[in-house]
């Protein structure tokens, strides 16, 4: 990472990916952070995360009666 960093950008290193986003309204501060956006992100986010936390509780618990009906 450091030798990177230290490289000039003819020396192979990585520049920064800008692209235009449609839709931003830029702020006269440059600002163009969009609340209702950075929240419907947030909800998506949330909603993956517990939809893939139920999907595991369920995989861990057939496995568990697995291990428990192979040792009775």
């Amino acid at each position: 990472m450091r030798r990177v960093m230290a490289a000039d950008d003819d020396a192979g290193g990585i520049a920064p990916r800008v692209f235009e986003v449609d839709g931003l309204v830029v702020r006269p501060d440059g600002n163009d952070v969009s609340m209702d956006r950075e929240s419907l992100n947030l909800a998506e986010a949330q909603l993956k995360f517990k939809t893939g936390v139920a999907l595991l509780k369920g995989q861990y618990s057939g496995l568990m009666s697995a291990i428990h009906a192979d040792s009775k």
